[in-house]
């Protein structure tokens, strides 16, 4: 059976598109995956609950094909780049929270979550500012500094990850990686982490 990737693309919460992301989507399925790219809807059209009903959307798609095309239900993970990394470990973090369970008790967790050179925090001090800011429409307050910084939800339920950023990324800082593999570590869940010394976002 076919391990799944669900793919979602990175844009600050403002463009980003699937169409281009073919290249990256064509390499993981030549190694073997099913791979589904969707197109995540943005603010303004929709809040935090918009992005996590099509984040549990797309689990529940990959999960309903798994029969027609030979899919490993016990293995889909998610992977997320830039702002994609913050919906991806966002879903990976809270997919099971009480809050989320409530809007949509029939969402699935993933298996381990891919995360590259990810927005992972609202904390002022590190975050993208751009992208918060197009996520929420103004400058987030103390409680959605806490909703929204994925390290402050990290448990031991949290899938397995893998992640990787480098050094002199002047977009997202190296940091937003480096608290969600310390929230790992806190936490017992097994993760790989690579920083590159150099490199671009």
């Amino acid at each position: 059976k076919h391990p799944v990737i669900v793919y979602y693309h990175g844009g600050a919460f403002l463009a980003g598109d699937k169409k281009y992301r073919v290249s990256i989507c064509e390499y993981y399925a030549k190694e073997g995956y099913f791979v589904f790219c969707p197109n995540y809807r943005m603010p303004p059209e929709v809040d935090y609950k918009g992005l996590m009903r099509d984040c549990v959307d797309s689990l529940n798609f990959v999960q309903a094909l798994a029969e027609k095309y030979n899919i490993d239900p016990e293995r889909v993970y998610v992977i997320g780049f830039s702002a994609g990394g913050h919906l991806a470990a966002m879903y990976s973090t809270q997919h099971d929270c009480t809050e989320v369970r409530q809007m949509f008790p029939e969402s699935k967790g993933a298996n381990a979550s891919i995360l590259c050179y990810p927005v992972i925090t609202a904390d002022s001090s590190f975050t993208h500012a751009g992208s918060m800011l197009n996520l929420l429409g103004h400058v987030p307050d103390a409680e959605e500094v806490e909703r929204f910084s994925n390290e402050k939800h990290v448990t031991a339920k949290t899938p397995q990850t893998f992640l990787w950023h480098t050094f002199t990324d002047e977009t997202v800082a190296v940091k937003n990686t480096l608290v969600y593999a310390q929230a790992l570590e806190e936490q017992g869940v097994p993760f790989e982490l690579h920083i590159y010394p150099k490199g671009n976002h």
